[in-house]
């Protein structure tokens, strides 16, 4: 493959950020104006902003809300960086790993990141299971793309709402 430079907007997460050494250019602050103007192709007048942050929203039936409390305090606590997302793609292609090999790679790799998501029995409960399932399942043989189901009882989180955030980067 030929390494030639690119230049061009690109989003995340994806396999080619976490893959490929990107630089942001720095288009500046946001402006909220000219960015609505950019939005049309159209625009007669164009100028020069940055992108804003996209919110990034949990949404869950209050059916699923109240047949799975745990589940859905797990939601309102997850958060990632794209840049590990990322990251965790592009080690998923590299790998030609199964979904739930990334899973385990994250699990392995960013326990810093998801340890708070969770009390402290769901955090013991899931630092071993996942991995040794894993394992044991590779050495009989078994496919690595079978469903998993883990224990998990999560942190309690002072909102009771739906979770709402963003990456944490452009």
């Amino acid at each position: 493959m030929e390494e030639e430079p690119w230049f061009g907007y690109y989003w995340g997460p994806t396999v080619p950020l976490g893959k490929y050494d990107m630089t942001k250019v720095d288009l500046g602050e946001v402006n909220p104006e000219i960015h609505a103007r950019n939005q049309n192709a159209d625009t007669d007048n164009p100028g020069v902003s940055d992108f804003p942050p996209a919110p990034i929203l949990t949404a869950v039936t209050a059916t699923f809300q109240a047949e799975n409390p745990e589940v859905f305090e797990l939601m309102q606590n997850m958060t990632f960086q794209t840049s590990d997302m990322s990251a965790v793609l592009a080690w998923k292609d590299e790998n030609n790993a199964s979904a739930d090999e990334a899973a385990v790679y994250y699990l392995t790799n960013y326990k810093d990141q998801w340890s708070a998501w969770l009390n402290d029995e769901a955090r013991a409960n899931l630092s071993g299971t996942a991995r040794s399932e894993l394992m044991r399942d590779r050495r009989r043989g078994r496919s690595a793309d079978r469903p998993r189901r883990f224990l998990l009882a999560p942190a309690p989180h002072p909102s009771a709402t739906c979770g709402a955030g963003t990456t944490g980067e452009a």
